[in-house]
């Protein structure tokens, strides 16, 4: 386990990073940079109000950092197509401003962790390895903007490690659910409408397939990632293959497991849809050791009971 480190989370405040701050904090020096007012880290944690647009400030940040984790990015389908600029700025020129704020003063750098996602896959991500090959199939389309500036992102992270030596490790996160998460997201979507007793919507036919990997399993993998050398220069997958579901069949059980009357209802998507994701996780078992351990139903009732208490705030 990673102790005694001054340890830098970007996007700290959101669902991943707040999480990754909760389990590091304990042990590290952790700073949350975040320019988002709504703080859900760990109170050990220091705050530290910013964008990752924003050089000066990063900068600051960034300095007599040991390990940076790079989580901050536009999220959302929703945000992307009402911002395409945004979206390509924040996940691209925001990734270069951290890099090369990194890259400023290596002398106590161990590892900077990038954050990129399964989506630089495209519509190719059915049991994909870490050296799949991308699909994106209409270039006019801003729903791949999102994908399309991640994956620009990873280039030009291991561009840094290759040229400049930078400890780089990519993390490309596969459905990840789980206590502590709000705002705008389908299975949260589906267990609060459950719990109210209203309908839950599915998009399209509902026969998309999801491996969904539980927080608590993928921040074993990002801790894994600090601690082994091996992981430098590196891409991996990290979400769980066992986990497997369609949408339709997920939300008729979220319905059974908070015991709501609730139906499903289904609407045209608005948006370009992948019709399976699932990752294959070889390389980080091999080189991390990891294996992830929550299966989706105990993951379930544990984020429906969250949801439950949160709702009553």
């Amino acid at each position: 386990m990673t102790q005694n480190k001054r340890i830098l989370i970007t996007g700290g405040r959101g669902f991943i990073g707040s999480a990754l701050s909760k389990k590091l904090s304990p042990d590290n020096n952790v700073t949350c940079f975040d320019n988002s007012l709504n703080s859900r880290s760990a109170e050990e944690t220091r705050q530290m109000d910013g964008s990752i647009l924003g050089k000066d400030v990063l900068a600051g940040a960034v300095a007599g950092s040991n390990i940076v984790i790079h989580t901050a990015a536009m999220l959302g389908v929703h945000n992307i197509h009402q911002d395409i600029i945004k979206t390509l700025e924040t996940n691209y020129t925001g990734t270069k401003n951290v890099l090369q704020s990194a890259l400023t003063d290596t002398t106590q750098l161990e590892r900077v962790i990038l954050f990129s996602t399964s989506e630089v896959f495209g519509t190719g991500a059915s049991w994909v390895s870490e050296h799949g090959t991308p699909t994106f199939p209409d270039a006019t389309d801003p729903r791949w903007c999102y994908a399309i500036g991640k994956l620009a992102a990873e280039h030009l992270a291991l561009g840094y490690y290759k040229q400049y030596g930078l400890p780089i490790t990519i993390v490309r996160p596969f459905n990840v659910f789980g206590e502590g998460r709000t705002g705008s997201h389908a299975l949260l979507n589906f267990i609060q409408n459950a719990l109210k007793g209203e309908d839950l919507v599915v998009y399209g036919d509902g026969s998309q397939v999801r491996a969904w990997c539980h927080i608590d399993d993928f921040c074993d993998a990002v801790l894994r990632m600090m601690d082994t050398d091996e992981a430098i220069g590196k891409a991996f997958n990290i979400g769980n293959p066992v986990n497997v579901i369609s949408v339709r069949d997920l939300a008729e059980w979220v319905i059974q497991l908070c015991r709501s009357g609730s139906k499903v209802v289904f609407k045209p998507s608005p948006f370009t849809d992948i019709p399976v994701r699932i990752p294959d996780i070889g390389l980080a078992g091999k080189v991390l050791g990891y294996k992830p351990r929550i299966k989706l139903g105990e993951g379930l009732l544990r984020t429906i009971e969250w949801v439950r208490e949160y709702l009553k705030k």
